[in-house]
């Protein structure tokens, strides 16, 4: 069982050089000058347990609270489920399948020791900061000799991005945005 707790904040400022859409055309916007803070609080308990013999389960859960005063004062507060499975179909195949959720921290802190894969899916990606996203994947793994490795693998992802514009008062306007994902992978390693 492995668990922990995550804390971390930054200030920052930055030049928004935003354009301007009009009927007549697009306009440089003047340069306004923005102060923010990024805040992220995050727990999580992962267990491993072998139930029967030859299938090894992955159970977790997270909890994240988000607050980035950029985004309209965007915040995010969400329970992150997890379960995986590997089971050894024989001595030389395996089959995976995992579905969980996450939410992208901020990119400062692009950094955890939070377990990175269920049951061999990563968990995280390079998101926009803020993005909740559920995955769900099935995967197998063939050991064809000692030295050569195939496999494939096939997931979905479900993003809620948050997204920002600025409107023609120079106010930001947010909102979510969905989007899909689909990833197939197949695979062949040797060893040298």
């Amino acid at each position: 069982m492995s668990a922990g707790v995550g804390y971390s904040e930054a200030d920052d400022t930055y030049k928004d050089t935003s354009v301007l859409v009009t009927e007549l055309g697009s306009f440089p916007a003047a340069p306004v000058q923005n102060d923010f803070e990024i805040k992220n609080y995050n727990a999580y308990i992962y267990s491993n347990l072998r139930y029967p013999q030859r299938f090894l389960w992955t159970l977790g859960l997270s909890a994240d609270s988000y607050d980035d005063n950029r985004h309209a004062s965007f915040d995010s507060n969400q329970i992150n489920p997890k379960i995986g499975l590997t089971w050894q179909l024989t001595p030389s195949t395996v089959l995976r399948l995992a579905g969980f959720r996450v939410l992208k921290p901020p990119l400062a802190v692009n950094q955890s020791i939070q377990q990175t894969q269920v049951a061999g899916f990563n968990q995280f990606f390079d998101d926009f900061n803020g993005t909740d996203s559920r995955r769900l994947g099935i995967g197998a793994d063939h050991k064809i000799t000692p030295d050569i490795l195939g496999g494939v693998e096939l997931s979905d992802r479900d993003l809620d991005v948050p997204t920002q514009v600025v409107r023609a008062d120079r106010e930001l306007e947010f909102y979510t945005e969905d989007r899909d994902e689909r990833r197939h992978r197949a695979y062949l390693y040797w060893t040298a």
